[in-house]
């Protein structure tokens, strides 16, 4: 019973230690660094102000504005 008792707690450290390892890939900074979310641009209709429409020029030289 002892003999049991002694291999799962050598087997619990390696895994244990296994963990910790795999847990420090990253690097071996434990604080996580927030990344802030982009926000997304405010749409703009046309007839608003500050409206500026897109536009290009195709194959054909011909101007197209949206």
């Amino acid at each position: 019973m002892a003999v049991v008792l002694y291999v799962s707690l050598a087997a619990y450290q390696k895994a244990s230690e296994l963990g910790d390892t795999l847990g420090n890939l990253g690097g071996t900074d434990t604080t996580s660094e927030v990344v802030p979310v982009p926000e997304e641009p405010e749409i703009v209709q046309p007839g608003d102000p500050g409206y500026e429409p897109f536009c290009y020029e195709t194959e054909q030289s011909e101007v197209i504005c949206e």
